[in-house]
């Protein structure tokens, strides 16, 4: 008996790994699909099998055909090798069942008389062919037996049991190609009766070229070629088969051919009526003035008509994006660019996904039949049938149809047609998992083409009267295609009007959502559209993940606004993706467009109260918080004092590992903290942003920072909340000094006590923290205009208070700036002492940063004192770890100042410049004023030691500016060198 190929198919299930590894149980039978009409296959729910070698897939071939029988090994021997079998051939036959057992578990069953495989009914391809045929021979509808009859020869992929080997396979591979011939047969004839003899004649001829003496396909080829008005060539083909027989076989044509010719010859043979389809051409209008997505429309015309490489298959785009992205717009014009390309027509349907009873396939199949010259009579009851008549109709027709606004996979499958001569063209809003197409989503339009589509509307003349106005329109329209032609049209109506004016009244985003309407049209009607589809929790995720003001959330972020776990918020979120009401840049982050943030905080308030949007932002909050805490334990391990101080949290936070993530993590999430703070002003705010001070050097755009800073400082106060205005001053006045706007900063504090004041408070308040850190930074200040006494005795006040709290950070940091007051003051000794004894701590502590800078303060203080070997080297130390941290801040800039400056006086110019280039870059990048003003200073000191005087001059000159400006010590420095550059 025969060999056996095993194919178990279907199209969603677990890996083939897990499948190798372990049975399939009896209860994943169901899972099992098998394939025999071509290369034998087989699947577990979707994931294609391993069936081993062509002698092991023969034996599986060999079950599965045996329709539920038991197959004896003698049997199976006998189908595998004939009538030579190897020696071991019974040992081989249940190796290779035993190997198959693996991959099918017990749907293979052993017993003492052979071999058993249970499939579940329907599983194998060649069962389905044999029940569409026998549906086809049920049906009285010529037209739906027709297309039955081609769902099954659309079970054929190629030869049967392609690559067995063996008799039996050799046996049943012609039995079921045969199969195939007869069903062809019973199609084509019934393709001749209902007149279909131009579509059928071609393949009739590949046919009877592959079959040449199979005489009832010249049959039924000639019988075409007279339908279709070709009696000459029918004849032709006649003599051809007759001379062919009689060279082959030396006999004549059969009693069946003759009749055919000699009909022909009499006019007898009947031409049915032919059945003509008509050109429908169902496209809405194309808008006159579509504009922008150039490129993508040109890509998207080449796939539908096939210029765009080889056709495989039914071409089939499909667009998605949010409601006012232009899916429709832009569907509508491109079928218009490509109609000339489908001489058939164009079917066009709005399947209403969107709406709360989205279109019936079946009933839109009825539209469809009825544009194609299908009388009612005919169109079958049966969806099955009438999508089966649909595809029939069809076939052989350049077709194009546009399925706008899907809802989802189901509506759309029974629309497709089943021949590659058409194309279909879907919108939805989100994507169709499942559907073979080339899947574009509509971005935004870009600030180019958002322009222009105001131009073609409202005029290029008064679009470009106001350039400004035109940008800032597209702005707050969010280059949303449907925003931006409202206003348009808006415009367009009002000639009157200043674009400037139409500006003023989208800039409020509370009212923004009530200007963008006009007739029929309005950007919140569209996004609510896909809103009102969502189910009551991702509903209010909507709602809700619209109240922070950041740019963008993280799922963790996301959880704490919503108050779930993060497996379930991440959930929702692409939840949300999925419906275009949310994007997703990257893996993990969420943002809203600002017309959808509009309008799902209108949605908010008028079902969310008040309080469950502070809540919300609370708990968001709370949960960054506790992010910073990890922050400050991955960046700088010693801090846990400052930890300890920081207000409790209730949530994990986000976790971070190591300095390198740290740094990354701010970088990521720093301009939604400062949203937060700006939007929560309070005690969690004011420690959030205390805890962060001591990383923010990582980030530029400290003006920001300082100015939520100040904002969290007077809300605090205003509350009676002495900590935490006491913390969010000190972090304002941090802030301003560290952009190097000093004078500012000495003065800054005056009207509540200045830095003296703040220590008090911080005092009256308990907070030794606080307090340390702003005795420090008052020695800081001190040092830096000019009074290193004071600023000697705060910093070492500073360091006692470090110290007694155990904060090694902290203590080692007033020790580096304590060695910079001495050094100023000439007491080198113990200003080394302190400098070294800060990198020692630093080291002890973790503290890689904080080594750097007290290598740096070591290296000035050594350059102070004359040695600028001693100088140079220290700087450099500084430098290689920066360089090995990855870190580009503040404390790096300003050390390649002070490397610079020892390069000058080493007269060492190509060197100082190095430095003092990359040092500006820095400074200039985070925005310290006072820092750059340097940089350009000791630029400038270079050029003059190398003979460059006015280059020299230049660059004192603007970085006096910036100095002075800043309120800066050294700008008296700059305007001495400039009135006599000799003294450098």
């Amino acid at each position: 008996m025969g060999a056996a190929v095993l194919s178990t198919g279907q199209d969603q299930g677990p890996s083939l790994v897990a499948l190798r590894g372990a049975a399939v149980s009896s209860q994943d039978k169901a899972g099992l699909r098998f394939a025999v009409l071509g290369p034998v296959r087989a699947w577990h729910d979707g994931h294609e099998l391993d069936l081993g070698s062509p002698q092991q897939r023969a034996v599986l071939a060999a079950l599965l055909l045996r329709g539920g029988r038991l197959a004896t090994a003698e049997e199976l021997i006998d189908g595998l090798w004939g009538e030579e079998p190897p020696l071991r051939a019974i040992g081989t036959i249940r190796t290779y069942v035993s190997r198959l057992r693996q991959v099918l578990g017990d749907a293979l069953q052993t017993g003492s008389r052979g071999y058993l495989l249970r499939r579940p009914p329907g599983s194998l391809d060649l069962e389905a062919a044999e029940h569409a045929v026998a549906h086809a021979a049920g049906l009285t509808d010529q037209q739906a037996a027709s297309a039955s009859l081609r769902q099954a020869l659309d079970a054929w992929h190629g030869e049967p049991l392609a690559g067995l080997p063996g008799p039996y396979a050799a046996a049943q591979r012609n039995r079921l190609a045969e199969l195939r011939l007869s069903i062809l047969d019973t199609r084509l004839d019934l393709d001749l009766r209902l007149g279909r003899a131009g579509q059928v004649a071609g393949e009739l001829a590949a046919l009877a070229a592959a079959h040449p003496l199979r005489e009832r396909f010249r049959e039924l080829h000639m019988t075409a070629l007279h339908q279709a008005g070709r009696a000459a060539e029918a004849l032709q083909v006649y003599a051809e088969v007759r001379e062919l027989l009689a060279d082959e076989l030396g006999a004549d044509p059969g009693p069946a051919l003759q009749e055919v010719h000699r009909q022909i010859l009499t006019g007898e043979l009947p031409v049915p009526a032919q059945h003509r389809v008509p050109q429908p051409a169902q496209l809405p209008a194309d808008l006159p003035d579509f504009t922008g997505r150039a490129g993508l429309t040109a890509e998207l015309a080449g796939l539908l008509t096939g210029t765009a490489g080889h056709r495989k298959g039914l071409p089939v785009v499909a667009l998605s994006g949010p409601g006012g992205s232009g899916k429709t717009a832009l569907a509508v014009h491109l079928a218009h660019l490509v109609r000339d390309d489908f001489a058939g027509g164009q079917l066009y349907v709005d399947l209403l996904g969107m709406a709360a009873e989205p279109l019936d396939p079946a009933e839109v199949l009825t539209r469809f039949l009825r544009a194609l010259g299908v009388p009612a009579e005919a169109i079958p009851d049966q969806p099955a049938d009438r999508a089966a008549l649909y595809r029939s109709t069809v076939a052989g027709h350049r077709i194009l149809v546009v399925l706008d606004n899907a809802a989802d996979l189901a509506q759309v499958t029974p629309l497709l047609p089943g021949t590659p001569e058409c194309a279909v063209l879907v919108t939805a809003r989100h994507r169709l998992p499942g559907l073979p197409a080339h899947a574009a989503d509509l971005d935004l339009l870009t600030l180019d083409e958002s322009r222009d589509l105001l131009r073609a509307v409202i005029g290029t003349a008064r679009a470009d009267a106001e350039p400004e106005a035109t940008t800032e329109l597209v702005e707050l329209c969010g280059r949303l295609p449907l925003a931006l032609r409202i206003v348009a049209a808006r415009l367009a109506t009002r000639p009157a009007w200043r674009l400037e004016a139409m500006a003023g009244r989208l800039r409020d985003e509370r009212s923004r959502l009530d200007v963008l309407r006009v007739g029929d049209l309005a950007v919140e009607a569209s996004i609510r559209l896909g809103y009102a589809q969502l189910e009551p929790e991702a509903a209010r995720a909507f709602r809700l993940l619209a109240t922070p003001d950041a740019a963008d959330i993280s799922a963790r972020a996301a959880a704490a606004v919503l108050g779930l776990d993060p497996g379930q918020a991440e959930a929702i979120a692409e939840e949300l993706v999925d419906a275009s009401l949310l994007a997703s840049a990257h893996p993990g982050r969420y943002q809203y467009h600002d017309l959808v943030r509009a309008t799902a905080r209108r949605a908010s308030e008028a079902l969310d109260g008040a309080g469950e949007r502070e809540t919300a932002l609370h708990r968001l909050l709370d949960h960054q918080l506790a992010s910073v805490k990890n922050l400050l334990q991955a960046a700088i391990p010693a801090t846990s004092p400052l930890i300890g101080q920081l207000a409790a949290t209730s949530q994990p936070g986000d976790p971070i590992g190591d300095r390198g993530a740290a740094r990354e993590w701010l970088a990521t999430e720093y301009d939604g903290l400062l949203a937060t703070c700006r939007q929560q002003p309070g005690a969690l705010a004011a420690d959030l942003l205390f805890g962060l001070i001591d990383t923010l050097h990582w980030q530029p755009g400290w003006s920001q920072a300082e100015q939520v800073a100040r904002q969290v400082a007077a809300e605090t106060a205003k509350a009676g909340l002495p900590i935490a205005e006491a913390r969010a001053r000190y972090a304002a006045w941090t802030l301003l000094a560290g952009r190097g706007r000093v004078a500012e900063a000495d003065t800054e504090l005056t009207g509540l006590g200045g830095l003296t004041g703040l220590r008090e408070l911080c005092r009256e308040a308990g907070d030794p923290v606080s307090l340390a850190r702003a005795s420090k930074s008052a020695g800081t200040l001190a040092w830096t205009m000019n009074r290193p006494a004071e600023a000697a005795d705060l910093c070492a006040e500073a360091q006692r208070l470090f110290q007694d709290i155990g904060y090694l950070t902290g203590e080692a940091d007033a020790l580096a700036n304590q060695a910079l007051a001495l050094g100023e003051l000439g007491r080198y000794p113990e200003a080394l002492a302190a400098g070294r004894r800060a990198r020692d701590l630093h080291r002890e502590a973790g503290g890689v940063e904080g080594e750097g800078h007290a290598l740096h303060v070591l290296g000035r203080v050594a350059r102070q004192s004359g040695d600028l070997e001693l100088a140079i080297g220290y700087h450099k130390e500084s430098l290689a770890i920066y360089r090995a941290e990855g870190y580009h801040g503040r404390g790096m800039g300003w050390m390649l100042i002070r490397l610079a400056e020892a390069h000058v006086d080493a007269r060492q110019s190509e060197e100082a410049l190095a430095c003092a280039e990359e040092a500006a870059q820095i400074l200039g990048l985070v925005g310290d004023e006072a820092g750059l003003g340097q940089a350009l200073g000791v630029t400038g000191t270079a050029y003059a030691i190398t003979g460059e005087p006015d280059l020299a001059a230049s660059y004192w000159r603007d970085g006096h500016d910036l100095l002075r400006r800043a309120g800066h010590p050294a700008a008296a420095h700059l305007a001495a060198l400039l009135d006599a550059p000799a003294a450098c």
